[in-house]
């Protein structure tokens, strides 16, 4: 890596600020590209991670822990009954 007529020090020095310019120059360029783009509309049908019915939302919930057996019952109570 060394340059004709410099030390190793400064041809590493060098190679550094190269690199960092450059990899400035690949970041601003990827900016540019992510603005150009247009963004795009979410899609209104549900994906793998979304959940329709409630009763199964609710059991993924219990699985996940975020509720209690008793919080579930009762919530499942509520929805059988509309």
């Amino acid at each position: 890596m060394a340059f004709f007529g410099t030390s190793r020090r400064v041809a590493r020095r060098t190679a550094r600020r190269t690199s960092r310019r450059w990899g400035m120059m690949n970041q601003a360029a990827m900016q540019q590209q992510q603005q150009q783009q247009p963004q795009q509309q979410p899609q209104q049908q549900p994906t793998q991670g979304q959940v329709e019915d409630p009763v199964k939302l609710l059991q993924l919930r219990l699985a996940k822990g975020e509720i209690t057996q008793e919080q579930y019952q009762e919530l499942l109570k509520i929805l059988q009954s509309n």
